[in-house]
């Protein structure tokens, strides 16, 4: 079971590394807004799964280091106080960023509210401070669960809809035990029977990036495709320049097209449905308008003004 455990969390981790750095390749790539505030988020949900990791590791080692641990604490109430400003503010992103504008004040002062709860703790060790700022984090999340369901009808992208319904439906069941995850050291039998935690915030984190790096994927390869096919009319364009150039007519264009695709004259005429003389009378045509003498020089000349 320890194995499982770490084995886990490490997955979680990795998988979590490998999102954030193709979000962060993504927007360096494509300049995307949103991206900025989405790789926050992936990055203060890895410090909180990042604590649970470290506190597990001791656990089934039996190591304490006191320096680490209360860094990565720190840390790690950082990143709960970010999450409950930056959570609303990607999923409103997502499905409704005009209502955003209006409603950030609303997260920023709570957000204020938080860094001071954790201030009067670290002062005066009141668990009651950071009990309160943790639950407007929940709160925080549950009003971005809720918004996401409430909203999703109205995202124009079908596949996008349908994920984050799917997400909203993985959220309502892990929301609960990812409270209960913060109590089990408080509640007996969670203690005795769930020693290093319900796992529910590392499942989250891997299954959430999962879906990261689908998406981010997609979306690079529809941006590449979408590139290719732009370059692909500008050689069309430039195509068309030549053939304007030089008096190209229609048929001659045709059989400019396949040279440039590696075609033989037994396939340029098997593909134009012409016989063989007739495409050696257009290519001797377009040798002549080109002044070029051979199919060489012919690619050569198409080639310098494609570029």
């Amino acid at each position: 079971m320890e194995h499982f455990i770490i084995f886990y969390h490490g997955l979680a981790l990795f998988i979590g590394v490998a999102a954030i750095t193709i979000s962060v390749l993504a927007h360096f790539k494509y300049r995307l807004l949103f991206l900025k505030g989405y790789i926050v988020f992936l990055t203060a949900m890895f410090v909180l799964v990042l604590e649970q990791s470290f506190t597990a590791y001791q656990q089934i080692n039996q190591v304490d280091n006191a320096l680490f641990n209360n860094i990565i604490k720190y840390f790690s109430w950082l990143s709960s106080i970010l999450l409950t400003y930056i959570t609303p503010f990607v999923f409103h992103k997502l499905v409704k960023k005009e209502a955003w504008i209006i409603r950030k004040k609303y997260f920023q002062a709570v957000t204020v509210f938080c860094i001071l709860m954790a201030a009067i703790y670290l002062i005066s060790k009141n668990h009651l401070a950071m009990t309160l700022a943790n639950s407007l984090l929940f709160l925080s999340i549950l009003y971005s669960i809720l918004l996401v369901i409430k909203n999703t009808k109205h995202i124009k992208n079908q596949e996008l809809s349908k994920i984050l319904k799917g997400i909203s439906v993985f959220c309502i069941i892990l929301y609960p035990f990812m409270y209960l995850d913060t109590k089990t050291e408080q509640i007996f039998f969670l203690d005795k029977y769930f020693p290093y935690g319900l796992l529910s915030v590392p499942t989250f984190y891997l299954a959430w990036n999962i879906i990261t790096l689908y998406l981010v994927t997609r979306y690079i390869q529809q941006k590449k495709l979408l590139s290719d096919e732009s370059k692909s009319q500008s050689k069309q364009e430039q195509l068309e320049k030549l053939c304007s150039l030089y008096h190209i007519t229609k048929r001659e264009k045709e059989v400019i097209e396949l040279i440039i695709n590696g075609y033989t004259y037994n396939s340029i005429s098997e593909a134009l449905h012409i016989s063989l003389s007739t495409v050696k009378t257009h290519i001797r045509n377009i040798y002549s308008k080109t002044e070029v003498k051979n199919k060489i020089e012919l690619i050569n000349l198409i080639n310098t003004v494609l570029l």
